[in-house]
């Protein structure tokens, strides 16, 4: 039996919930891993036009959405993303149920599909959550599907369930009524360590000017995320010990870094890249993809995993994964330098990565979750008409990461032994 990385009494108290909570919501069985399933886009081809075209452009289209033959009308549907917004290639969209009319798909108000085209695998998001959810960190739903629009194949895609909408956080967490805040590069302030005190107005990091997109407004002011940057910051280092886990999900954040840091992510809160072209350039500090939750009945904040597809490679990056350092970007970040230096959450944090490389993100493990989900999507990958790459690069990046994990590992515990 696997060893799963425990992650806080709480993390322990989501899972319990989320496995009674997934039996009973319609939405699960869109994110069902054993069997590919087709979702169907019927709009005006003009509009569907428009989004290839114009993917920089928020605009919704009216459309009818269809998973696994149930179907549902007046649906709006956009492009999204971040650099992956390319004219003329395949989009990545997301569709907002209740966007015309008060309605629902399965208990979602949104759905997000991503395109995929970023990584010639098609596998590593879903990989990477997979793992996430085996070490009883909280991940997104993830789940590959065929996508048609207007009867038309375009493509292999992959769905996922936004951290945004009430019905998701009451799947994750005994009160779903908190505030949800993202960072993302594409708000406010760019670069830089956004965890870093620039002032004792809120409007420095939460609004148009900072970097954190209030996602969901449960308090008239971010107090809780307000508390939280004046310890990581404005503490001692014997209040920093003794403040930052009333105010911060220590397990939980340390499991998240782990994670991280293992399948060597260059796309996170503690990334130290600071030029995304190829190669990549090291330097930092730069954060992005990742929201914090505030519990209201802990009090504490937790960070969440979001948008993996920056990790595990060999080509895009500034070195092979497989040897990367396990604490790359710690030293660029005043939260990472502040708990690295505290004895007992560094060995935490080297515990972590230790059970994970251990057993949810051991070789055997990974590489089975691999080996069945490309028998899985093989086929579609092959006839995917609007893929940047060649089925042949497919291939060819699947054999490469199932040889890859097994070395990625034994690195890690040579690097544990250190």
């Amino acid at each position: 039996m696997l060893n799963v990385i425990r992650v806080g009494s709480l993390v322990a108290v989501l899972l319990l919930s989320l496995g009674r909570a997934g039996a009973e919501v319609a939405s699960a069985a869109m994110f069902d891993p054993t069997a590919l399933r087709d979702v169907r886009v019927t709009m005006d081809p003009a509009d569907w036009q428009r989004i290839v075209d114009f993917p920089e452009s928020s605009t919704v289209y009216p459309c009818a959405f269809e998973w696994n033959g149930e179907r549902l009308p007046d649906v709006g549907v956009r492009p999204k993303g971040q650099a992956s917004r390319e004219s003329g290639t395949k989009p990545s969209i997301r569709f907002r149920f209740n966007h015309y009319v008060s309605q629902t798909f399965r208990g979602l108000t949104r759905l997000d599909a991503n395109a995929l085209k970023g990584d010639p695998s098609m596998m590593r998001e879903r990989l990477i959550y997979d793992t996430a959810r085996r070490a009883g960190m909280i991940a997104p739903r993830w789940m590959h599907v065929r996508m048609f629009v207007n009867g038309i194949y375009i493509g292999l895609y992959g769905i996922l369930d936004q951290y945004d909408q009430a019905e998701v956080l009451r799947l994750l967490f005994p009160d779903h009524r908190g505030n949800l805040y993202k960072c993302t590069w594409t708000h406010g302030r760019r670069g830089g360590d956004v965890l870093e005190w620039v002032g004792d107005d809120p409007i420095l990091y939460v609004g148009p000017t900072g970097p954190f997109d209030w996602q969901r407004r449960r308090t008239e002011t971010p107090d809780d995320l307000m508390s939280l940057l004046d310890a990581i910051n404005n503490t001692s280092e014997e209040d920093f010990r003794s403040r930052l886990p009333g105010l911060l999900d220590m397990d939980a954040f340390l499991a998240y870094c782990a994670l991280q840091e293992v399948v060597a992510q260059e796309d996170w809160m503690l990334s130290d890249i600071t030029d995304f072209g190829q190669p990549l350039r090291r330097g930092g500090p730069s954060s992005n993809n990742w929201y914090f939750y505030s519990e209201p009945s802990m009090g504490r904040m937790y960070v969440m995993i979001w948008d993996v597809d920056a990790a595990m490679y060999e080509d895009w990056a500034v070195e092979s994964w497989v040897v990367r350092d396990l604490y790359v970007g710690f030293d660029q970040h005043v939260l990472g330098r502040r708990v690295m230096a505290v004895p007992e959450w560094r060995r935490a944090f080297q515990d972590k990565v230790r059970s994970l490389v251990g057993s949810a993100f051991a070789p055997g493990v990974v590489v089975a979750d691999l080996d069945l989900i490309r028998a899985q999507i093989d086929e579609a990958a092959r006839q995917d008409p609007m893929r940047p790459y060649s089925y042949e690069d497919f291939r060819r990046e699947g054999d490469r990461l199932r040889a890859q994990v097994p070395l990625r590992v034994q690195n890690v515990i040579e690097q544990l032994g250190r």
